[in-house]
């Protein structure tokens, strides 16, 4: 095995991966300065834990996105498709929830960023479809 020196701590490293301790610190500063509390506050609370749950179960532990596509992988992440901070009194809405895996979940927030009417409205008919289908 080929190792290194992480540039910011010293620590010897395996080549080609990144410093486990200065990740988790880097992540901790970045925590500690977001802008979004409220949001962060609510992700960390027992009632939308419960609900990300309840939706999972509801549509059987499957990404969705991936589901629309006949293929079958299992979410890891329950999606607001309007996000909290577009509108927060839908932040426990179940018919804003939609489970994802966690590649889906990245490449819709990147959607998001070029086409996020497109990619809600795709969004909301995948969750239609799927009722649909299964007579929800």
């Amino acid at each position: 095995m080929i190792y290194t020196i992480c540039g910011k701590c010293g620590d010897k490293i395996k080549v080609g991966t990144k410093c486990e301790r200065c990740t988790k610190e880097a992540y901790r500063q970045y925590k500690h300065y977001r802008k979004d509390k409220r949001e962060q506050q609510f992700y960390a609370n027992n009632q939308w834990k419960t609900l990300s749950e309840i939706i999972k179960r509801r549509y059987l532990g499957m990404c969705l996105n991936c589901w629309d596509k006949g293929i079958i992988e299992m979410c890891t992440t329950t999606h607001h498709i309007i996000e909290l901070k577009e509108d927060w009194n839908r932040r426990l809405d179940k018919d804003n929830l939609i489970p994802l895996c966690t590649r889906c979940h990245q490449k819709i927030h990147n959607e998001y960023k070029n086409n996020k009417a497109i990619e809600q409205a795709r969004l909301r008919d995948i969750l239609k479809k799927y009722k649909e289908t299964y007579k929800l």
